[in-house]
């Protein structure tokens, strides 16, 4: 799966020389192509000789200049401006596409860059039917992916200009994650980042959805996800853990970290609250498991277990086992706000649970707080909303949800308590 395609300019993505003219122009078919790929969820880039500032000019003029992302203009080689890209995307070089006119320059990337995958101009229209290109399925993530880039090259811009240290900048970042059960409406997107991820999949596995979907359907399996949010904007869906349980273990089947969120303690904080939440809620367990197959580009994923406490246990060829005892004595991290469940999660999550979990913790951001629970009062004279908190709310729910609150249902009846404001969306969706 292609997950950035890098382009050349000069007679690759438009017609003509900038050097030589300034009047060149797209080559036939070029935007629908950028357009395409932009909606399937494919990262785009520029590796091309030319000079930056001209080259920019000329791909804003053309309309076109917001759809690169870490663009590399100048007179080096291409093959090591391939590599800056990759290496600011933090994807392996197998994920990565270059199209280029130039034999001399395919024959450098393909030969310094043997994982690349190259292709020649004369291709570029045909890019959109080869499987490669082809994502399996459309998701919000994949919709906005170039924009979900956009807010990562923010955030590490906004970290290079921070005076303070590492640990005071994530602070500032205000980050909250949400750790929850999966449910229907998430199957495509956890689908999606189980394909996508490679360096924080312990088993670089791919599975089916038939397969992800027996983990929210079965007694014995849960299928926990987090959704994360910062002061830079809302990432969505980052993070998915399959685990399968016994009466005296627990084994973590795949977990998923999308490389977007790496460097923030993210996938600690995750899969730490995933392992507390099922200590508590299933007391018997002894242990967690999880399987690992060795593979270079999947080293972060061992690296996580390591912090967590995992010890391996065994070892076969390039698969292992890693064991971590119960009771787990996690400690979240001080600048990563986490929203868990707070209903007692040792059967299956009803679509009532999963539509009040989330509306508990609407309440939850706009408040500030975290003791929020079902009978908590919204609005009255002990209720924790105002009217202008309250409309805050209503909106949030509106957009959560695809629901529309009318005249008629802004009354107290609905809106005075946590399981009243449940009871009403769910009579609106069902």
């Amino acid at each position: 799966m292609i997950k950035c395609l890098i382009w050349d300019l000069d007679e690759t993505l438009w017609e003509g020389t900038l050097t030589e003219s300034r009047d060149v122009t797209l080559r036939p078919g070029a935007l629908e192509v950028l357009e395409l790929l932009d909606e399937r969820g494919v990262i785009q880039s520029i590796a091309s000789r030319n000079d930056p500032g001209e080259a920019m000019s000329k791909l804003k003029e053309l309309g076109v200049d917001h759809y690169f992302i870490y663009p590399q203009l100048g007179w080096g080689s291409k093959a090591d401006s391939i590599r800056q890209i990759a290496r600011e995307l933090n994807i392996g070089m197998e994920a990565v596409a270059f199209i280029d006119d130039n034999p001399f320059e395919l024959h450098e990337a393909r030969t310094c860059l043997p994982d690349l995958n190259v292709y020649d101009a004369k291709e570029y229209r045909r890019l959109m039917e080869y499987p490669e290109f082809r994502a399996p399925r459309r998701t919000g993530e994949a919709l906005r992916r170039r924009q979900l880039m956009l807010l990562r090259a923010d955030r590490e811009e906004a970290e290079k200009q921070f005076a303070g240290t590492r640990e005071e900048f994530l602070r500032s970042c205000s980050m909250e994650l949400t750790v929850r059960l999966a449910c229907e409406e998430d199957l495509a997107r956890v689908c999606e980042l189980v394909e996508r991820t490679n360096q924080w999949n312990n088993r670089v596995e791919r599975v089916s959805e038939e397969v992800v979907r027996t983990y929210m359907e079965s007694k014995m399996k849960r299928l926990y996800l987090a959704e994360l949010q910062d002061r830079f904007g809302d990432h969505g869906i980052v993070s998915v853990a399959m685990l399968d349980l016994d009466e005296a273990w627990t084994d973590i089947r795949l977990f998923c970290i999308s490389c977007r969120i790496e460097g923030r303690g993210i996938g600690t904080a995750f899969l730490g609250t995933v392992l507390d939440l099922v200590q508590q809620n299933h007391p018997g367990l002894q242990e967690a498991r999880c399987g690992y197959k060795s593979e270079r580009r999947n080293r972060p994923a061992l690296i996580l277990l390591n912090l967590l406490g995992f010890v391996r246990g065994e070892r076969k060829g390039d698969h292992s086992i890693y064991r971590l005892p119960f009771p787990f004595p996690y400690k979240e991290s001080d600048w990563i706000r986490v929203l868990r469940p707070v209903l007692p999660s040792d059967h299956r999550e009803s679509g009532h649970c999963q539509v009040q979990q989330r509306v508990i913790n609407l309440v939850s951001r706009i408040l500030g707080e975290q003791e929020v629970g079902p009978e908590t009062l919204l609005l009255g004279t002990r209720g924790v909303l105002d009217s202008i908190t309250a409309v805050e709310l209503i909106v949030k729910l509106e957009k959560e949800f695809h629901v529309v609150f009318d005249e008629d249902d802004l009354t107290l009846d609905i809106l005075s308590t946590v399981d009243n404001v449940v009871r009403f969306i769910k009579s609106r969706i069902e």
